[in-house]
């Protein structure tokens, strides 16, 4: 990577910038050289002089996408934390949820799944989807601190892995309402008011340390492919009418 000016500080953030916002369009199949370069409006050139790769561009706009994921959030959490603490699970499952890109209109919404396909098949992106998960995982206690409940560390990672496995198995149909997700939420520990719950444990794995996984905690969290999976102890949610089932 060349030493970098003030304007090529500035050229190499219009690439990234380019970067992310093709990814969150197309996808990792639509970042390209010519692409980027194109949507940021400077010489082909420039992507291969400001980066090592076409790979070190798509893996620091995966990060730039993670930071626009996790800015939203933070909005999110700070808006639910202004107003009163509600009664009732339903409300914040539906923070939950919202916060972890809910939505079909999200933008880079598909980017947020397919990513993790892709940090199972390269380092680089699983780096940028650890980042992006840690800080999802840390946005997630003080939502319940808000309504007088405790979410460990631990029990934020499963109820991360929840979601995302409860959205994926809805994508393209009717999103898994947040009522069906209390009903997962009401099901666990650390759902409850204090005194808090221990911690959900930890799988055997039959080894003392448990396996790289994606996000940098157990298998429970991610699977081979590197997406995300729930314990088969927790209550699911259903997609919701209409929504794809995967077979048993």
């Amino acid at each position: 990577m060349p030493d970098l000016t003030s304007r090529g500080e500035r050229r190499r953030e219009q690439l990234v910038a380019a970067a992310a916002d093709i990814l969150a369009e197309e996808g990792f199949a639509g970042v390209s050289h010519r692409t980027v370069a194109t949507r940021a409006g400077v010489p082909l050139g420039s992507t291969t002089y400001y980066f090592d790769s076409l790979e070190d561009l798509a893996r620091q706009a995966l990060g730039r996408m993670g930071e626009r994921f996790l800015t939203r959030a933070r909005a999110l959490l700070a808006d639910f934390r202004s107003r009163p603490a509600p009664d009732g699970l339903e409300p914040l499952a539906r923070l939950v949820v919202d916060m972890i890109g809910w939505s079909d209109d999200t933008p880079g919404l598909p980017l947020f799944y397919e990513s993790y396909v892709q940090a199972g098949r390269n380092p680089g992106y699983a780096a940028a989807v650890r980042e992006w998960n840690a800080g999802l995982v840390r946005l997630l206690p003080p939502a319940f601190e808000h309504t007088g409940r405790r979410l460990t560390p631990e029990d934020a990672r499963l109820l991360l892995a929840e979601v995302v496995r409860a959205r994926r198995a809805g994508v393209g149909t009717a999103p898994v309402p947040a009522t069906a997700m209390s009903g997962t939420m009401e099901g666990c520990p650390m759902s409850h008011a204090p005194p808090p719950a221990p911690p959900l444990r930890r799988p055997r794995t039959g080894s003392s340390s448990p396996p790289p996984t994606v996000c940098g905690w157990t298998p429970c969290c991610c699977a081979a492919s590197g997406a995300p999976t729930a314990p088969s102890s927790w209550p699911t949610a259903s997609p919701g009418p209409g929504a794809a089932r995967t077979p048993a």
